[in-house]
């Protein structure tokens, strides 16, 4: 993210410009729909392998979509078997699926466009559901809900071996693993951490934080967590036997319930289920800052990843959006803004409101025009009360 020091007395933070005490400009994050596949049906997670995204697509089983042209996905490949798929992680040209009722289906993906059924194995017992999966090395960690764990031994991927099972308590909706611990996101729990140097002894080292817990991703020494209506919650993990909540953030701006996240570099992707993807500046972890949305029609979305600048969402299909787009302002020498965007084949409105928990935003009638560097630019007066801009892509 590019910052500009001003004359004059604004903070711009990515889409939404405050005219207060004397702050550093941020540049804008601006979502942009630009490729979708509507062939879903209820789908709930993703997860992206090179130029591919997989998707668990509940009823309707696997999808996979060709997307090394972000604004043209291309669905490829597709498999059901019953149950109801709710997560999919990929690894060595296998797609592991957290499959509902079903269990856990295993399927090779080394022809993207024909995934063949190759291994399950089901433990699932009645009123349960396979809900979160994910897989260090040779071994699958697979979140039942009201069961627990079940790690099974996947080095054979057409014979699973159930290795172990952990009785966790609550309702575990997420999970990742990084080194040698787990991490569940727990419904009623909040956070669990596990020391899984043993895959057979998998042992609790800590607990913390707030209950509603749907997703969990790790980077470096904090654990990030969808947590149904806060969205966001924050922990420093450094120390696994004393997990420590250091931040939330609270339901603003018309968020919904948050499902999933996804991190990149030093922003927080959050999926909720009122059609929106949410973006938080989680540069400084103890203090996470809302920065954009995207707004669509459609079901809520249930997953979200991020590669190469795009951000990847399920949404009753996949969606697709740019974040390259950015808006910058900066100060002139005859009190004036000067607004500076990309030039780009996308029509944009520079709009403006004085309160952001109103939703009645302006759109200036004033033509931009284009610099030497094709990038379009408006020069307006410096206002003289509190005023938030953003730009609108239709």
């Amino acid at each position: 993210m590019k910052y500009w020091k001003t004359l004059f007395p604004v903070v711009f933070v990515c889409g939404l410009l405050l005219l207060t005490s004397e702050q550093l400009v941020h540049a804008q994050f601006a979502p942009v729909l630009v490729g979708s596949a509507n062939d879903g049906t209820s789908a709930s997670g993703l997860v992206l392998r090179g130029s591919y995204a997989y998707v668990a697509n509940g009823s309707d089983g696997l999808r996979i979509y060709n997307v090394s042209n972000p604004t043209n996905p291309i669905g490829i490949g597709h498999v059901s078997n019953g149950g109801f798929a709710y997560a999919v992680t990929v690894a060595n040209n296998y797609a592991y699926l957290a499959n509902g009722s079903d269990g856990l289906r295993i399927y090779d993906v080394s022809n993207p466009t024909n995934p063949v059924n190759v291994g399950h194995t089901n433990d699932v017992q009645s009123f349960d559901r396979a809900s979160a999966i994910a897989i260090r090395s040779n071994y699958v960690y697979l979140a039942i809900v009201n069961d627990g764990i079940h790690i099974y031994d996947v080095s054979d991927p057409l014979h699973p071996t159930d290795v172990k099972h952990t009785i966790t308590g609550g309702l575990p909706h997420g999970i990742t693993v990084s080194g040698d611990r787990c991490y569940v996101a727990d419904y009623t729990g909040g956070l669990h951490v596990y020391d899984i140097s043993n895959p057979t002894n998998f042992i609790l080292l800590g607990t913390g934080g707030i209950s509603d817990a749907n997703a969990v991703v790790v980077s470096g020494n904090y654990a990030y967590v969808a947590n149904g209506a806060y969205p966001l919650v924050i922990y420093d993990i450094s120390n696994a036997t004393n997990v420590n909540l250091i931040s939330y953030t609270t339901n603003l701006y018309g968020q919904g319930y948050a499902l999933d996240l996804a991190i990149s570099g030093n922003y927080a992707y959050i999926a909720d289920n009122s059609a929106h993807m949410r973006i938080f500046d989680v540069s400084n972890p103890a203090n996470p800052i809302w920065l954009a949305q995207s707004d669509e029609s459609g079901s809520f979305f249930a997953g979200v990843s991020v590669s190469n600048n795009y951000a990847y969402a399920v949404n009753g299909g996949l969606r697709i959006f740019s974040l390259d787009l950015q808006l910058s302002i900066s100060s002139t020498s005859s009190n004036t803004l000067l607004f500076s965007w990309p030039g780009s084949t996308f029509v944009s409105t520079l709009q403006q409101i004085t309160d952001l928990s109103q939703n009645n935003w302006v759109s200036l009638t004033n033509i931009s025009d284009y610099d030497a560097n094709g990038d379009q630019f408006i020069v307006l007066p410096k206002p003289t009360f509190n005023r938030f801009y953003r730009l609108k892509y239709p």
